[in-house]
């Protein structure tokens, strides 16, 4: 990518393998969890993450600032959606029907919240590359073993699903 400022807008080019894209030319940008930036694993430690993370803001800065573009999940509002309690209160917010949902970093308090509920399920707070040992995303049905273990039930996004959802039992 090579991106201008300083005149009528972002000016420049993006390249891939295939083809290049003058950026002035841009009128629609689809964003939705792009792949993971990575660096040379050559680079240091330090010098990686600094790397990604420039590339991560100079890419997803450009992109965000192309003037009469339409966007499929604009970068600033899809990030802005990537946190579940902010979800959940929106949801709320426009009517929508929201599961006695608990999170929480106290084992106590996840025992109880599940003690008071029909099912519970857990769902990290945004998306994540951790996965379990199987590989599989860490949306899991609790179960008495889960909430009795102090590592398992420290930070624990908790929610009923004792409205029929999800229909059928995550693996863990």
């Amino acid at each position: 990518m090579n991106a201008t400022f300083g005149g009528s807008g972002p000016g420049g080019t993006l390249s891939t393998e295939t083809r290049v894209l003058r950026l002035d030319d841009v009128r629609s940008v689809y964003w939705r969890r792009p792949t993971p930036y990575t660096a040379d694993v050559a680079m240091p430690e330090q010098a990686a993450r600094w790397a990604v993370e420039e590339t991560r803001y100079g890419l997803g800065g450009v992109l965000a600032s192309l003037p009469g573009a339409h966007y499929v999940n604009h970068p600033w509002r899809n990030r802005d959606a990537e946190y579940k309690p902010a979800q959940l209160a929106t949801a709320e917010g426009c009517g929508f029907t929201v599961p006695p949902t608990l999170i929480t970093n106290d084992p106590g308090q996840a025992r109880a919240f599940a003690a008071d509920q029909e099912r519970v399920i857990y769902k990290p707070l945004r998306e994540t590359e951790y996965t379990g040992a199987n590989g599989s995303a860490l949306t899991v049905w609790m179960t008495t073993s889960h909430l009795n273990s102090s590592t398992a039930a420290c930070a624990t996004p908790l929610t009923s699903s004792s409205s029929g959802w999800p229909r059928r039992p995550m693996s863990a």
